[in-house]
């Protein structure tokens, strides 16, 4: 049976693109191991900038001789989108038209991101009409990216359609935005000769 032990625990942040140290935290003795263990590190992560960063964490003895190491990579920042101008042109048509669909998206937030942008068309009658889906390259902060798409009226019934937009990122979603589209009813009269 292994004898347990007294280990310190010593923390220190990295920026992961250099590897150069940001941070040393507080060093942390956990008495008597003998088995697995868990301790809490805080950093102050006020006056850092968003980025990639690494934490590195180390097992020493009572002499400071390395029984084990362990690094793990995180993101500093936050995740935010949102969307904007959608659009839909013209906003009535006559059966079998197409309607011109739009959408802008924004990285709002501080670190990059990629997300999915949705164009939803829903009938009142039959819920999803059509969707259509566009992935975006990764998007630096305030970058923005845009979507655009036909979609044809054929074959469906007259009546008011709603147009949503929308993006999913990192298991979010941003705020939804919706538009009217109207298919006209088409009146045919008849042909009266004299």
């Amino acid at each position: 049976v292994p004898e347990a032990i007294d280990v310190v625990v010593r923390a220190s942040i990295q920026e992961a693109a250099s590897g150069e140290p940001t941070t040393g935290l507080m060093l942390q003795t956990l008495g008597a191991l003998d088995g697995e263990a868990s301790f809490t590190i805080w950093w102050d992560t006020g006056g850092h900038p968003a980025g990639d960063y690494s934490v590195l964490v180390e097992l020493l003895d009572e002499q400071g001789n390395l029984l084990d190491r362990g690094m793990e990579s995180f993101q500093l920042g936050e995740r935010s989108a949102e969307v904007y101008n959608l659009s839909a042109e013209p906003g009535a048509v006559d059966p079998g038209e197409s309607v011109a669909l739009a959408m802008d998206f924004e990285n709002s937030g501080t670190v990059p991101l990629t997300a999915t942008l949705v164009l939803e068309v829903l009938s009142d009658n039959s819920g999803t009409v059509e969707i259509f889906v566009m992935g975006t390259p990764e998007l630096a902060p305030a970058e923005s990216s845009h979507i655009a798409r036909l979609w044809d009226t054929y074959g469906l019934p007259p009546g008011r359609y709603q147009v949503i937009g929308y993006a999913k990122y990192f298991g979010k979603a941003t705020n939804v935005l919706e538009v009217d589209v109207i298919i006209n009813n088409k009146i045919y009269l008849p042909l009266v000769e004299r």
